[in-house]
């Protein structure tokens, strides 16, 4: 909590174990689970490092890709570059946090000299697979094989000396670059035993005898994807909320140099969840209610203090944007951009009106869930998406008919792509209801409809 906030409130939600059929250490996303005897050759800083290394492939969904015809293999260094390249860049460029045996640091930058911070892993594995192929292709060197004369590449330690260079035993090689960041024999720590390369629920590549021990779900791929989905919008949030905490705290203490910074890939996520497309402000103008307080005794009038009489002092226009029902649309035909990006319109909605923004945020698919108030940003950001199942816009009336007499929404948000049968206007109670929908193609045949752009 000291040197690196956003790692620690993320490994906070984590479980550590032991697995004696563990070479090193690896994450199925819910847990970091350490082989005993690697856990006693790391010393504190290499402990830290292993934490925060594994928590943020965690944090990014790597342990849960789906590869496609991606090689494992090179995925799996493609992963480890960009994972280490933002601790690196979260440490303020510190070598010293991602070195992991004595001559060099961990694998952080691309082929093309880059930090990997800059790229998805999705990027960074086409520099890879291009890399791979130019070398392969040169007179002299042998293609197709996985080893070079004189050892076997695998267990070479992987790194870069502080300047960059490469080195022996250091960032080389495309071949090199597929073997991966660290060895799973020779006391590397990144032992990835999830992959699911074919996407048929048996855990996938990697090496690791832990593979059989892998989560994925057994019955059907809609479950299966509906779980990998709910799992990975959960670590968003949690990534959301750490930096969210790191960015407070360093505000705090004006930027104190004693403590790591968020990294630049979950950076990048806070902007695009605090940045909406929407202008709020002109859009709800039917809807916004306005407390005005002209006059108010809270405090009294200072200038009349010495009068026998109590007289209320002029305050300014207090306009709140109160009483509103947020829907956001979790069905099927829904993917985790759309999502997000929905989530981002209504949390940027709280930047424009200072935070002055009350109501209720529900999901809803083919059933409305029980919406979750909120009076300020950070009730809002803890509530969590469910659904994933079929669309019903009904299901959003009915819950409030049953329920008007719990809560009295002033206005109701519905934030999907359209792709359902509207019902009736008159099912609405004559409460507004503004339409924000995801594309040109859905037109609600009443209510009020601005549209966003995924």
């Amino acid at each position: 909590m000291q040197k690196q906030p956003f790692y620690a409130v993320l490994l906070l939600q984590m479980k550590l174990s032991l697995d004696p059929m563990c070479e090193s250490v690896y994450t199925d996303g819910e847990r970091i689970v350490f082989s005993d005897d690697y856990l006693e050759t790391l010393s504190d800083t290499e402990l830290e490092f292993v934490l925060m290394h594994e928590v943020l492939h965690a944090a990014l969904s790597h342990h849960d890709r789906k590869l496609g015809d991606f090689d494992a293999d090179l995925y799996d260094t493609a992963c480890d570059i960009v994972v280490n390249s933002n601790i690196l860049q979260s440490a303020k460029m510190d070598p010293k946090v991602i070195t992991i045996r004595p001559g060099g640091e961990a694998m952080h930058k691309t082929p093309n000299g880059k930090e990997g911070y800059e790229f998805t892993a999705e990027e960074v594995y086409r520099m890879l697979e291009t890399e791979m192929k130019k070398k392969s292709n040169m007179p002299g060197r042998p293609q197709g094989k996985e080893k070079e004369e004189g050892g076997d590449q695998k267990d070479a330690d992987v790194g870069q000396g502080a300047d960059g260079k490469e080195k022996e035993g250091g960032q080389g090689t495309a071949q090199d670059l597929r073997q991966g960041v660290s060895t799973r024999k020779d006391g590397g720590f990144d032992d990835h035993s999830y992959w699911n390369a074919e996407d048929d629920g048996s855990g996938g590549g990697g090496d690791s005898d832990a593979t059989n021990l892998g989560h994925h779900d057994p019955y059907n791929e809609a479950t299966q994807e509906e779980k990998r989905r709910e799992k990975e919008q959960q670590w968003k949030q949690r990534m959301l909320a750490a930096a969210q905490l790191t960015q407070e705290i360093l505000k705090n203490e004006n930027g104190s140099k004693s403590r790591g910074t968020v990294p630049r890939g979950a950076e990048r996520m806070v902007k695009e969840l605090t940045e909406p497309q929407t202008d709020w402000r002109m859009v709800l103008d039917n809807f916004i209610q306005e407390e005005v307080n002209d006059y108010s005794f809270s405090p009294p009038d200072r200038r009349f203090q010495e009068s026998p009489f109590l007289l209320p002092d002029y305050n300014e226009k207090d306009e709140r944007v109160k009483d509103i029902l947020f829907m956001i649309d979790t069905s099927g035909s829904m993917s985790d951009d759309m999502i997000r990006q929905a989530y981002s319109e209504i949390a940027g909605a709280f930047g424009q009106f200072d935070g002055k923004l009350q109501g209720w945020l529900g999901f809803f698919d083919a059933k409305a869930t029980e919406p979750e108030e909120f009076t300020d940003e950070d009730e809002f950001r803890i509530i969590k998406p469910k659904g994933g199942g079929g669309t019903s816009f009904q299901c959003i009336f009915d819950y409030v008919k049953e329920h008007i007499d719990e809560m009295e929404p002033a206005s109701i948000v519905i934030l999907t792509d359209g792709y359902a049968p509207f019902p009736e206007e008159e099912e609405t109670l004559g409460i507004p209801v503004l339409w924000i929908i995801n594309n040109e193609d859905a037109n609600p045949p009443w209510g009020k409809v601005t549209r966003i752009k995924v």
